[in-house]
């Protein structure tokens, strides 16, 4: 796993800074590279600096999630239960409206509106180490990211919970890369690089695995 320690608050700002608004499409100076490619980041990549916010059920992995369930709904092993289901619900509203006294219209029911409806989401654990997880998984999924930039965690997790996580992320082959603003005790299958207070870099090891 890849460890970049940066010990210029000014320098580690302002690459903070790059990074988001490269995730979000927006210009910034910093470049990552996959051999001779330049990886663009805001189809690949995430930030997280603050790892008790990452949300699983942000409005964009929703709104990915229920394509999907509302494409599967409409497919050929659900078709025929799906129209069952909606011209139940039709007709059991209608025999609502019909009750009221005044002439009452209403549209159609539709897939996506009775996913909604239901307020489909997805269950978040009250483990950070599970949290952080199911957010990569989750985002890998419906996102296409596969760069997860986390930002100080060693602050957040224990060193067991550290070796989990890039267990997890090897199984599913989640790319890690850990912005710190100081060196901590180097753990198995890490790479560290450092900018010192002096902008000087030094290499803890012989392999980078960015």
């Amino acid at each position: 796993m890849s460890i970049l320690v940066i010990e210029n608050p000014g320098l580690m700002s302002k690459l903070i800074i790059d990074l988001i608004a490269q995730c979000n499409n927006l210009d910034g100076g910093f470049t990552l590279w996959n051999n001779s490619n330049i990886i663009q980041l805001h189809k690949t990549a995430d930030v997280i600096i603050n790892p008790f916010s990452a949300d699983i059920n942000r409005r964009d992995i929703l709104t990915q999630l229920y394509k999907r369930m509302e494409h599967d709904a409409l497919g050929e092993d659900l078709y025929m239960h799906t129209n069952k289901l909606l011209s139940e619900i039709e007709i059991g509203f209608r025999n609502i409206i019909n009750s009221q006294d005044l002439n009452i219209e209403s549209d159609s029911p539709d897939v996506l509106g009775l996913i909604k409806l239901m307020n489909v989401h997805f269950e978040v654990s009250d483990s950070l180490l599970e949290k952080m997880c199911d957010y990569m998984d989750t985002c890998r999924e419906y996102l296409g990211i596969r760069l997860f930039i986390f930002v100080n965690l060693k602050s957040f997790i224990t060193g067991s919970e550290l070796y989990q996580l890039y267990d997890h992320s090897r199984y599913n082959k989640h790319i890690l890369l850990l912005i710190e603003n100081r060196q901590s005790e180097t753990i198995e299958s890490e790479s560290v690089r450092m900018i010192d207070e002096d902008l000087c870099e030094i290499r803890f090891s012989d392999e980078y695995y960015l």
